[in-house]
């Protein structure tokens, strides 16, 4: 650590206090609060590089911007003495400081701006803080550059379903007929959840699963956390025994299989792909699962039926907004739920197209938890200055 220096925090930044911006209008400066990202409005506090520092709230949710923004007042922002730190090589820094720890609110999680110049910070020459920033940033554009990708493949699988099974273009006028649930091609059927599913089924009573059985390897444990995308994102899991999952059975899941949030985050709906790192979960007391007979729909077909606007409708049709967000009876509702069935072999070309989307876009996963896990494992070697520039950029080329 030859050459580096300890300073405070305060000496190498000025912290600002977020504004309030229900009178600014729309447009497209970032919004954040210590939640994250909230709107675009048409004004700015800054253009430049920053640092942004939870007030009240997520106290460990650090972000940093390098274009005009806009802060609220749960959000610090600061101004970044540029000639003696680069600014995110300094992010890189906060992301390792414990702020949780230096929580100095009591009901409310809160910090201010002496706890915050008060930090300790270790920084080298300018030079090397650029090249270590540079490194890790290179690795964060490459995990975001997958997950921009992820993306749009996802909203290709998305249009594609739409222009197959809702538009239904390429069907001539005269090919549709009435149905329930209005003008269908001919040959299409009206159909219930029920009349495809093999199995439909809640989690488990909250008394079953509980933090006291937990363990360190086992049967993972699917929550709203992993169900964000249209397929599970598998990583950061609680798990059980084997044991007690086998007395668990009527909640445990496998592959192929789509599961729902039932209470609190509602509307998340994945599936659990072929490729997924575990061959058996358990789901959480707030999810239930739908498992498909596999000779009458594609799970395919089905999991973009709900992530479809006409699905998420029917889906949240018995949701009430009083207290916790939840579905009435989720079960019986999804069981109930119609929608339209088209013959066995156009379900079967459009799953062998999504099969396509979906290898890539899980093949784009397991590069962005690569290449995740590299970073944070360089990342306090390299702040700390135990690893040198040399020997992690070997490491890098090595692994890409």
């Amino acid at each position: 650590m030859k050459n580096w220096i300890s300073v405070k925090l305060g000496s190498l930044i000025k912290i600002n206090y977020g504004k309030d911006h229900k009178n600014l209008i729309n447009g497209d400066i970032p919004v954040y609060g210590s939640g994250g990202f909230m709107r675009y409005v048409n004004k700015s506090l800054s253009a430049n590089e920053s640092i942004l520092i939870p007030r009240i709230g997520t106290l460990d949710n650090i972000i940093y911007v390098k274009r005009p923004f806009w802060t609220v007042n749960t959000m610090f922002w600061t101004e970044i003495d540029n000639e003696r730190v680069n600014p995110k090589f300094l992010y890189y820094q906060l992301k390792l400081t414990d702020f949780i720890k230096l929580n100095a609110g009591s009901a409310v999680p809160r910090l201010t701006i002496p706890i915050i110049e008060s930090i300790d910070i270790k920084i080298p020459p300018l030079a090397e803080q650029k090249r270590i920033a540079a490194l890790l940033g290179s690795l964060d554009d490459l995990i975001e550059n997958n997950r921009k990708m992820n993306e749009v493949l996802e909203e290709m699988a998305q249009a594609i379903f739409k222009s197959w099974f809702i538009d239904f273009d390429g069907v001539p006028e005269e090919d549709l007929v009435e149905s329930e649930l209005g003008l269908i091609p001919r040959g299409w059927e009206v159909k219930t959840i029920n009349d495809v599913a093999q199995k439909i089924a809640l989690g488990p009573f909250g008394s079953n699963i509980k933090v006291d059985t937990f363990v360190d390897v086992g049967i993972p444990i699917i929550s709203g956390q992993h169900l964000k995308g249209f397929l599970l994102d598998d990583s950061s899991y609680n798990f059980i025994t084997n044991e007690h999952a086998d007395r668990l059975l009527q909640s445990n899941v496998k592959r192929k299989d789509i599961v729902f949030t039932h209470a609190g985050t509602l509307g998340q709906v994945a599936m659990i792909p072929e490729e997924s790192m575990y061959e058996r979960y358990i789901i959480s007391q707030r999810q239930f699962y739908f498992r498909s007979d596999l000779q009458k729909v594609d799970p395919e077909y089905i999991l973009y039926f709900f992530k479809s606007s006409i699905g998420q409708h029917r889906l949240l049709a018995n949701a009430n907004s009083t207290g916790v967000p939840s579905i009435a009876r989720p079960s019986t509702s999804l069981k109930s739920i119609q929608f339209i069935l088209p013959p066995r072999t156009i379900i079967q070309n459009f799953t062998n197209l999504i099969k396509s989307i979906h290898s890539q876009i899980m093949s784009s996963k397991h590069q962005i938890q690569t290449l995740s896990e590299l970073r944070d494992t360089l990342l306090p070697k390299l702040i700390s200055g135990e690893l040198r520039i040399p020997e992690a950029e070997k490491i890098v080329e090595d692994l890409l």
